[in-house]
């Protein structure tokens, strides 16, 4: 796949779209594709397929910097297609969630957190680690999302996001919210490592928050 562009991609889905046996994929991965605008759309225009959203496991779109400002339409389809199949009783199958390195912008952002926050869902994989594009308070903002929506998480990647204070907070809220204590007691790694802002005093703050019992891993370096 690293040998596609942005273009072959859309051309590739717009083929299965018309065929009459439409392509029914458990993994997705585009990483480090080109991918960009066309493949947003296209992706966008994939995921609203309910036997597509049924399958559909993992979905890997990172190191596609073009992609992180346009990326939010295909994360609204996914929501809605998501909400969509629950009414019907089905649920989204998606497991694993990588927008490692995509430039994710404050449009981007805001579309994750509205995904998030909707339903529990129940993801082993959410990363969103090498953005820095992104501020604290919108890292801080995922959180909430996944706190707000009970969202089970085995290992959240936020490692190389400009995660600060706010972040801290915002985790630690979240780990030490009772509501949530099953979507937390799932979690196995927690990794921020690589944020500037997140000194000791915040470190401190999110290692006391993880609730006694549990095997978190805290990754800070």
């Amino acid at each position: 796949m690293k040998s596609l562009d942005d273009t072959t991609f859309v051309e590739q889905q717009e083929s299965i779209s018309h065929s009459a046996n439409y392509a029914i994929l458990k993994y997705l991965y585009l990483d480090n594709t080109q991918a960009g605008e066309l493949t947003a759309a296209a992706l966008a225009k994939y995921v609203k397929a309910d036997e597509v959203a049924k399958t559909l496991e993992d979905i890997f779109i990172g190191h596609n910097p073009d992609i992180g400002a346009v990326i939010a339409v295909a994360i609204d389809a996914l929501a809605e297609t998501g909400e969509r199949l629950l009414l019907c009783g089905a649920t989204l199958q998606l497991d694993e969630l990588s927008l490692q390195a995509v430039s994710l912008t404050e449009l981007a952002a805001a579309s994750l957190i509205r995904f998030l926050s909707k339903r529990p869902w129940k993801l082993e994989l959410l990363d969103i680690s090498d953005n820095d594009s992104l501020l604290d308070k919108q890292v801080a903002d995922i959180v909430g999302g996944v706190n707000a929506g009970n969202v089970t998480c085995e290992l959240l990647d936020l490692s190389c996001t400009n995660a600060g204070p706010l972040t801290a907070a915002a985790l630690e809220t979240w780990l030490s919210a009772n509501e949530a204590r099953d979507a937390v007691y799932a979690l196995e790694v927690l990794d921020v490592a690589e944020n500037d802002d997140l000194h000791e005093a915040e470190l401190k703050q999110i290692r006391t928050a993880v609730p006694a019992g549990t095997a978190i891993d805290v990754i800070v370096v």
